[in-house]
């Protein structure tokens, strides 16, 4: 068997690989968690100048009821589902509220 070669800065056996070990040390992950961080609440309140105009409250969240056709199809699946049929079943109504909003 041959040993696993150490990666070296100066002589690394596979760069890529090498400069991805050194690059992505603790500070720097710490350091881009907290620059994506500050950039998403930066984003977050430049929201008016990409999106002008006025808040609307026509956007309605439906609820299982305002589908009934969904729910009579989602009802053959919810055993395969299990558990995660509350939360897929949430995502086709939060899917269908937005596709009604913008539709």
């Amino acid at each position: 068997r041959q040993k696993s070669a150490q990666c070296r800065v100066d002589e690394p056996l596979f760069p890529r690989a090498c400069r991805a070990r050194v690059i992505l040390n603790r500070e720097t992950m710490m350091f881009m968690t907290l620059f994506t961080a500050l950039a998403a609440v930066f984003m977050y309140y430049l929201q008016p100048l990409f999106f002008p105009g006025e808040p609307t409250s026509d956007f309605k969240v439906l609820q299982p009821d305002d589908a009934p056709v969904l729910m009579e199809y989602l009802k053959k699946y919810e055993k395969d589902l299990g558990e995660d049929f509350l939360a897929y079943r949430n995502h086709c109504l939060r899917v269908m509220s937005f596709t009604s909003y913008f539709l």
